[in-house]
């Protein structure tokens, strides 16, 4: 726990030795070789060790860890896949998820959806969007879990992103918004996922130049999450804040992404104003984010570069991209073209890497 909570500071050193020490105590600590691991290999959010201190060799050792200590555990597979897939060798992560499935089919796990899951992103990186999108919709039907059901559906609406469908992305939400109403969701999860999927929807628009049809959905993620605010009696000034914090950023991006950069200043000094005194790690990463693309995009590469200075291409794979953009507008090609190689080796999911891995790519084959 000591390790997690290093980790959760990027107090790296300080995380392995805590780390390690829990295995010198205990050798089978299932939990100490995820926390080694969760370093080295993406898992859905966690936070990881820069690149150039990633080592597949080290991955592998901390997954024959949990291999060892749990060898029916389907996560363990999961965890090696995951790692031949941050290498690119999908074929290899597949043959692993697949022994994630049969882990779980043997135990009677409930992650067989998550293997069914999992293979699909095997094929959503390999270009196979629509044999991706059949085992997305596998993995669903073979959860027993509502919000599993809900997330793989997620999935599936990310891999038109991917594929640059942003129609097929908008008639997939609505697709998605019907499964939500057809669960037994309470009133507040309702309202969660439908604003979720709005967001969504607002990206699909935005990247199709499609104004009035992002504007909407903008204006209706901010009502379901309203209308969600509103059911908190307990609702204190770190909720309400949280709620005008990410109202302002996602304006001053619909400004952003539709070149009205004085109006995204205007936004960003809201943001600003609400972030600034802040007291946690990267609470300036959204406005500086932000920042920086309205920087580059007026011409200002050299000023952009200082706003995307703390901006890590392990952590943001978004704005790495726009970093990428700056550095090379500014000459640093080298660094530049470090990251755009990254991205375009970024083989996880999520809308972020569905809207700048193929733009990484172009610019990677020139």
């Amino acid at each position: 726990m000591l390790g997690d909570a290093y980790t959760g500071v990027k107090d790296f050193d300080n995380a392995i030795a805590n780390y390690e020490k829990a295995l010198d105590i205990n050798s089978s600590q299932y939990l100490a070789w995820a926390g080694l691991v969760k370093h080295q290999v993406t898992v859905g959010g966690n936070t990881m060790l820069p690149k150039n201190k990633q080592s597949k060799k080290l991955a592998l050792k901390y997954a024959d860890g949990l291999v060892k200590t749990r060898p029916e555990a389907p996560f363990s597979y999961q965890i090696k896949g995951n790692i031949e897939r941050q290498y690119s060798d999908m074929e290899a992560a597949r043959v692993q998820y697949e022994k994630m499935i049969e882990v779980a089919e043997k135990t009677k796990s409930t992650s067989l959806g998550a293997g069914y899951n999992l293979v699909a992103h095997t094929y959503l990186f390999t270009g196979d969007y629509q044999k991706s999108r059949e085992n997305y919709e596998m993995a669903a039907s073979r959860s027993p879990s509502k919000y599993s059901k809900i997330s793989y559906g997620e999935f599936g609406v990310w891999s038109y992103l991917y594929e640059n469908d942003y129609d097929g992305a908008v008639k997939a939400l609505d697709e998605l918004d019907q499964k939500v109403d057809d669960q037994n969701f309470s009133e507040s999860e309702v309202l969660n996922y439908k604003a979720n999927n709005q967001f969504t929807k607002f990206i699909a628009h935005s990247y199709n130049q499609n104004k009035s049809g992002a504007y909407d959905a903008l204006q209706a993620n901010w009502r379901f999450r309203e209308e969600r605010l509103s059911l908190d009696e307990s609702e204190d000034l770190v909720s309400r804040r949280n709620y005008d914090t990410f109202n302002a950023w996602m304006e001053s991006w619909y400004y952003i992404l539709f070149a009205e950069y004085d109006k995204a200043q205007k936004s960003l000094g809201r943001l600003y104003a609400l972030v600034k005194d802040l007291q946690s790690p990267g609470s300036l990463d959204g406005y500086n984010s932000l920042s920086g693309m309205v920087s580059l995009f007026s011409g200002d590469p050299k000023k952009a570069v200082s706003y995307f200075e703390n901006i890590e291409k392990e952590n943001n794979v978004y704005f790495a991209y726009f970093k990428a953009l700056a550095l090379e507008g500014v000459g640093e090609n080298e660094k530049a073209q470090e990251i755009f190689t990254f991205l375009a080796n970024w083989n996880f999911q999520g809308w972020k890497p569905a809207l700048v891995r193929g733009l990484a790519k172009d610019k990677v084959n020139g």
